[in-house]
């Protein structure tokens, strides 16, 4: 992986390196909670903003191998962002159907 230090000083002269992206915001989801990065955490309520197939996400980090932890940690993120969202008044139906459907509650 190449340095992000490195990456920043050289956009900061002009330089761009394109990298991939993700086909999906479930997959952008599943990565940033793998990376298990609080830095990076704080970047999941911007992606649960949007719809995003719940299912999809607990299926791939259960046939993973993925510890229970991470999809504790993405119902707490879904909790959150619905408060935040309640919060700044901006539409959050979808997570209050994901929340009531899969019966997500604080723990």
């Amino acid at each position: 992986m190449t340095n992000a230090k490195l990456i920043k000083a050289l956009e900061k002269k002009g330089f761009e390196l394109n990298f991939p992206s993700y086909d999906s915001n479930e997959d952008l989801i599943i990565n940033i909670l793998r990376e298990r990065d609080a830095r990076i955490d704080a970047a999941i309520p911007l992606c649960l903003k949007e719809e995003f197939n719940y299912k999809e996400i607990h299926h791939k980090l259960t046939t993973n191998k993925i510890d229970e932890y991470l999809i504790d940690k993405f119902n707490e993120y879904i909790l959150i962002t619905r408060e935040i969202c309640m919060l700044e008044s901006l539409p959050h139906d979808h997570l209050d159907r994901i929340i009531k459907e899969e019966k997500i509650s604080w723990k």
